[in-house]
């Protein structure tokens, strides 16, 4: 079978045009009213120039352009923007001349997460032990597991996620956990002997992490060794990480123990300025120190620590806070917001002490990165302007 060229060229034309038609929305032929060009026969001399069969059609597809000469091939499109990787959300709608696209904002790619500073409660609180009220030896209070009943409630009230016990026998923290449940975790807690245990931390499970947890050997009545907690702690909103250490320095309820407080709290100043030093982190102190004025002199005075309800020592010229009590909540690189010393009549039925309650800010984990970094820019820009 031959085939017209002309007539090949004028098939070829209408489907053309019918592709232009459907694509624009062109409501004429190709040729309009005149239709298409006659067909004319094939001549002797179109066929001597050389003759098309079907068998020339075979294999070739559209796609296929090594028959078709080389000015006739498809122009190779040099490789543009478009073909690079645009930013995650980014639509590329088109193309400019020379290969850059024209590109709209997609769906907006959410930022990332910034850690917020976080605010917390603290509090020391000596519950006053059951053996000091055992057998009615002390009339105006109840027995030690039955004033422990108001520990957790007293919590709640202040919303306290961090607190330091003092003087909390095994009895005690029975009743204490069995109306917590399972807010709070302990150090030690059951896992030390009793005379470790009355001292322990408890930090709210919800809003802190444990991530390391210690002991430090402290000289209590007689120069006898107590071993005395201090918990790493990391916040689940912003994850920070603070160190908490809770004490109780000897009193003179067994003969004179001034030289052992001054030993104790010799090594409660080491001790944070070794973990300053160590971990950069904000290291708080609770406790009973048996001390008002000399035990704030000290700490504040040798430390980077301060205290929740003010005073200063600068220079050697200490001004403690007034009034000044035995019950102190120390802490480094926080933001004290509040300070009580509540004695409410709850308070009052269960102890011989204040509850003492202090709000703090905790900047985020890289807070101090952070701020180095705004420091050091703020540096250049000026030694660039001048």
């Amino acid at each position: 079978m031959k085939w017209n060229l002309r007539a090949v060229d004028w098939v070829a034309g209408v489907a053309m045009a019918g592709v232009v038609a459907a694509g624009g929305g062109l409501a004429l032929g190709a040729f309009g009213n005149e239709g298409p060009p006659p067909v004319e026969p094939a001549v002797e001399s179109d066929l001597e120039a050389g003759t098309v069969t079907s068998e020339d059609f075979e294999g070739e597809t559209e796609e296929d352009d090594e028959a078709l000469p080389e000015k006739e091939k498809e122009p190779k499109r040099r490789p543009g923007k478009k073909d690079q990787e645009q930013p995650e959300g980014t639509k590329i709608v088109g193309e400019r001349p020379g290969g850059s696209p024209i590109v709209f904002p997609g769906d907006p790619v959410p930022p990332e997460p910034v850690a917020q500073p976080v605010e917390f409660v603290i509090s020391s609180f000596n519950v006053l032990g059951s053996t000091h009220t055992a057998n009615g030896s002390r009339s105006r209070f109840a027995s030690g597991p039955v004033r422990a009943r108001n520990v957790a409630p007293l919590l709640q009230r202040h919303g306290v996620e961090i607190v330091g016990f003092q003087e909390l026998q095994n009895n005690q923290r029975a009743v204490f956990q069995s109306m917590a449940g399972d807010r709070y975790a302990l150090f030690p807690g059951a896992s030390m002997s009793e005379r470790e245990s009355v001292n322990s931390i408890a930090w709210d499970v919800t809003r802190w992490e444990a991530v390391d947890s210690r002991v430090v050997d402290i000289p209590y009545f007689g120069g006898n060794i107590r071993k005395m907690p201090i918990v790493r702690l990391q916040n689940r909103s912003n994850d920070a990480q603070i160190w908490v250490g809770n004490f109780h320095n000897p009193a003179d309820a067994q003969g004179p123990a001034e030289r052992w407080r001054d030993r104790a709290t010799q090594i409660e100043i080491q001790l944070a300025n070794d973990l300053i030093e160590a971990d950069g982190i904000p290291v708080l102190f609770t406790g009973d120190f048996n001390e008002r004025e000399e035990v704030f002199c000290s700490i504040v005075g040798s430390t980077p620590l301060e205290s929740a309800n003010g005073g200063t020592n600068d220079g050697g010229a200490c001004r403690p806070p007034s009034p000044a009590r035995i019950d102190w909540i120390f802490g480094s690189s926080v933001t004290w917001l509040s300070y009580l010393a509540d004695e409410s009549a709850l308070v009052h039925r269960t102890t011989d002490h204040p509850m003492i309650v202090a709000h703090a800010l905790l900047e985020p984990a890289d807070g101090g990165a952070a701020q180095e970094a705004e420091d050091a820019l703020g540096r250049t820009e000026e030694a660039q302007g001048e």
